[in-house]
């Protein structure tokens, strides 16, 4: 497979735009089945540690001393020669649910990244590695690194160990008995490192002065420091030394992991769960300002807090500085470097609101205007470009691989035939078209609604054109927004010849009118107000998503829908059910696999209450114009912060009104096998996609243009999917009729 990622799509297809489109509904059909992999992680193998005497105790004895195991235990031998020590492989069918520890490396054959000097890093003992029924070899994971992991497996209490090396069959021979051990692993990586009760990062670079040490504990102390609020303008303290704090970050970055995709894929897929080991030299002292740990010679860190205060100093370097746009090549945040917050100007203040001190402030996702207090919204795009920039980014041996990682980074379940016996990896097929062609086959939403005639998108590359379609999204809750959003997809995408052809159902906003916007009274915040302490707090009990404030909140808003549509009203019945769920906690098997997006989606509404927006009611396409709301959305909120406004230019069904809002749903709990769930709830433009109008048709249902997330609740029992079609701008939107 070319890689051609730096080159246009004009480029690679001689400005051929028949050509490309042909190719990218042609690699869809080179999908690969997961379910082999899912079978194979089910025994996925360990190196079983635990006889491994404990090497902190060790480090009490003389140095000189060596050991060798008798039928006492472990006896003093003379220097000089290393015992040699067997560690077992150890099938998970036997494994008795114990936590296993991930390790990330980089193969090297360089004597010099193994053991860096004036660190004190030898190893003790002479490793070899057992498989069951056969004889133990010696790994070609070195002796350095296993003592390493070792010793930080057993400061954790961890006893099997997860190394690629040798957990995936692929020592000579290997091939024949076990043939496709290798292409299993590779598809199922994500589940490897996501299962992991932690993961370990091994870094070669030795810190080598005091001055390094002391500005890395500074560095991880300050970024901790900053409240959420300020994040994304970030003040270093006066006694911070921004020279120093490069020069540390640059020596970090030397090392070759930050080069290689695959480790890339570790360090996401770990996500903060990963940790890495620094080497330092053994006359340094370690700073109290952050806990480094108490390996010898070593020093432990977060990545997650490594990677947002690299970000975070970035940040105060500013995005136009050249040696900060280097560092974030390498180096990156999602979370806060794709943060960008707007105002919501929809927020009204109320004559009767809830007093500054009683007022409820979680868990909607607003944070604090700088300049008047006011609250704003805070937007995010889907990682999914972000991984793709990050693993272009960086090295690789097979150009293939790079569809391989961006599926288990993003943890996509839709996956691509990159095996070595599919045509997919010749050279005739386009590395560009094959990543775009699975991004969109895994339901990634493309702002479709501005125009881009066809011969345009012959002069993006895939970046810039997943750049200029990128769409944001405000996340219904303040606590883990981004991986709320990289859950925003559309339902069993395939690639038309109209666009994206998908299912879901789509809603009418009710017109506006005092009857159809719900908010709370003065009678009700009055209420609210009175309540006692406890029910005006804003925390969250473990194991539930609503706060007490919320809760009652969303027994006002039952209240209100059962008193204006009477008590057989399904949407009150919905938000009750779902209340009852939160209240229970019942055992997660009977749990609804909806109940986590409902109750998101339920804590935003009592938010936006709370704040004086407005709330819209819907009902369902095909529901008669006198039948009770089947939904209940928060007024959109466009990228920008504004209100939604109607669709002027919109082609609504026959027989509805012309300036009307509609809202596009989906949801899909991901079936068996560990697929993602993904859901969608849009405001969009009916049967207008840039200058194309469409219309129903049996081969994909109403053309539909993206505008903006909404945040809502939505009824749909017993309801069937339709089919809808998002068109892709410059791909699909602008092209003729034949």
């Amino acid at each position: 497979m070319k890689n051609d990622l730096h080159l246009s799509f004009g480029d690679i297809f001689n400005h051929d735009f028949t050509a490309f489109f042909d190719q990218l509904r042609e690699v869809q059909l080179y999908q690969a089945s997961r379910e082999a992999s899912e079978k194979w992680v089910q025994r996925l193998r360990f190196l079983d540690i635990s006889s491994i005497p404990d090497l902190e105790r060790l480090d009490e004895q003389r140095p000189t001393k060596r050991l060798k195991r008798g039928p006492h235990g472990y006896q003093t031998m003379p220097a000089g020669r290393k015992t040699q020590l067997s560690i077992p492989i150890r099938d998970r069918k036997h494994d008795d649910g114990s936590s296993y520890l991930a390790v990330s490396w980089r193969w090297t054959e360089e004597k010099a990244e193994l053991l860096p000097s004036g660190c004190g890093l030898r190893e003790r003992f002479d490793y070899r590695v057992r498989r069951a029924g056969q004889k133990p070899h010696k790994s070609d994971f070195p002796d350095v690194y296993m003592e390493r992991v070792i010793r930080f497996a057993q400061s954790k209490g961890i006893e099997l160990i997860w190394i690629d090396k040798e957990c995936i069959y692929q020592r000579a021979g290997d091939e024949e008995t076990y043939p496709n051990d290798i292409q299993l692993g590779v598809q199922i990586m994500d589940v490897v490192y996501g299962d992991s009760a932690v993961a370990l990062g091994l870094m070669t670079t030795a810190l080598t002065q005091q001055r390094e040490m002391n500005t890395l504990a500074s560095l991880l102390s300050w970024s901790a420091s900053i409240k959420k609020d300020n994040i994304r303008k970030p003040k270093l303290r006066s006694t911070m030394e921004v020279a120093e704090i490069q020069s540390l970050i640059d020596r970090i970055l030397e090392d070759s992991r930050w080069d290689r995709a695959w480790i890339f894929q570790e360090d996401h897929l770990a996500s903060d769960r990963m940790e890495i080991m620094i080497p330092h030299a053994k006359n340094l002292s370690k700073d109290g300002q952050y806990n480094f740990g108490s390996i010898p010679n070593e020093l432990v860190v977060k990545l997650a807090e490594f990677k947002r205060a690299v970000t975070m100093f970035c940040m105060v370097k500013g995005e136009d500085d050249q040696w900060a746009s280097t560092v974030l090549v390498k180096v990156k945040q999602y979370n806060v470097w794709n943060k960008e917050s707007k105002a919501n100007t929809i927020v009204r203040k109320r004559k009767h609101s809830l007093p500054r001190s009683r007022r409820f402030m979680s868990p909607g996702s607003r944070v604090r205007s700088n300049s008047n207090n006011s609250p704003s919204v805070n937007l995010y795009p889907t990682t999914t470009l972000s991984i793709l920039e990050d693993i272009c980014n960086r090295s690789l041996l097979k150009e293939q691989d790079r569809v391989a990682i961006l599926a288990n980074a993003a943890k996509f379940s839709t996956r691509l035939d990159i095996s070595e016996a599919s045509s997919l990896v010749s050279d005739k097929y386009s590395l560009s078209v094959a990543l775009l062609a699975l991004i969109l086959l895994n339901g990634e939403i493309i702002n479709n609604r501005r125009f881009m005639p066809s011969r345009k998108i012959m002069e993006y590359d895939l970046c810039s054109y997943l750049k200029d379609c990128e769409l944001k999204y405000h996340a219904p809750t303040s606590r883990f927004q981004q991986s709320f959003i990289d859950r925003c997809r559309l339902k069993s995408p395939r690639i038309t010849e109209r666009g994206i052809r998908t299912q879901g159902f789509l809603f009418r906003l009710l017109p506006r009118s005092k009857k159809n916007l719900v908010r709370l009274s003065s009678r009700d915040l009055e209420h609210l107000s009175d309540l006692p302490p406890k029910w005006r707090s804003r925390n969250v009990a473990p194991g539930r998503k609503l706060s007490p404030f919320a809760d009652e909140v969303i027994e006002i808003l039952i209240f209100k829908l059962k008193d204006r549509y009477g008590p057989r009203c399904r949407l009150a019945d919905y938000l009750r059910e779902h209340l009852d769920l939160d209240r229970s906690r019942p055992p997660r098997e009977d749990t609804k696999p909806s109940k986590r997006y409902v109750l998101d989606m339920m804590s935003a509404i009592a938010q936006a209450l709370e704040d004086g927006q407005k709330l819209r009611l819907g009902q369902l396409i095909g529901e008669a114009n006198y039948a009770p709301p089947s939904a209940l959305f928060i007024t959109p909120i466009r990228p920008d912060g504004s209100r939604s406004r109607t669709n002027e230019h919109a082609t609504p069904p026959a027989g509805h009104e012309a300036d009307l809002v509609w809202i596009f749903t989906t949801w899909d709990n991901g079936g068996m096998n560990r697929a993602a769930e993904r859901f969608a709830s849009l405001e969009v433009a009916v049967g207008v996609t840039g200058k194309a109008q469409l219309e129903w048709s049996p081969d994909g249902g109403l053309g539909l243009g993206t505008i903006g997330w909404v945040n809502g609740v939505w009824d749909v029992r017993g309801g069937r999917m339709n089919p809808f079609t998002f068109a892709l701008p410059g791909i699909t939107g602008s092209r003729k009729k034949k």
